[in-house]
C-alpha cells in the first residue's frame, strides 16, 4: 500500500513531554488518527485519476501502530497503479493525487485529530 501516515517524531525532550500528556488522551489516540485519515482517504479518492475505478476503489487506511502512546494509521491505494499515476512512468506523466490531498487538507486533517483529542468520547 502507497501511504501517508500520521505518527509523532522528535527528540528525547519531545517525546518525554508527549509522555505526560498522553494520558490525558487516553483511548482517543487512534480515532484521532483515524479522523484525520478519513479526510485524507476522502479527498484521495476525489483526486485520484479516473479509468476502470480500480485505483479509487483500492483507496483504503490501515492501523499500522495502536498503542496507549502513539496510533499511526496508513492511508492510500493498495495497487501498483497508485504509484504509477502518482509520480509517472517514462511512458506516462505523472497525475499526483496522493500528495495534494495532504497539502490541501493539512489544515481540516489537524483540526479533525485536535477536535477528536479534545472530545470525551
Amino acid at each position: 500500500m502507497a501511504q501517508s501516515c500520521f505518527g509523532l517524531i522528535g527528540g528525547g525532550a519531545v517525546m518525554q513531554a508527549w509522555r505526560s500528556k498522553v494520558k490525558d488522551y487516553e483511548g482517543r489516540l487512534l480515532p484521532a488518527a483515524q479522523a484525520g485519515a478519513d479526510i485524507l482517504e476522502e479527498n484521495m479518492v476525489g483526486k485520484s485519476p479516473y479509468l476502470t475505478g480500480e485505483l479509487e476503489g483500492s483507496i483504503d487506511q490501515e492501523v499500522l501502530e495502536a498503542t496507549d502512546e502513539s496510533a499511526v494509521v496508513g492511508v492510500g491505494p493498495n495497487v501498483i497503479q497508485g504509484l504509477m499515476q502518482e509520480f509517472g512512468t517514462k511512458r506516462h506523466g505523472a497525475q499526483p493525487f496522493m500528495r495534494p490531498a495532504l497539502h490541501e487538507n493539512k489544515e481540516a486533517i489537524v483540526e479533525a485529530v485536535k477536535d477528536k483529542l479534545a472530545s470525551s468520547e
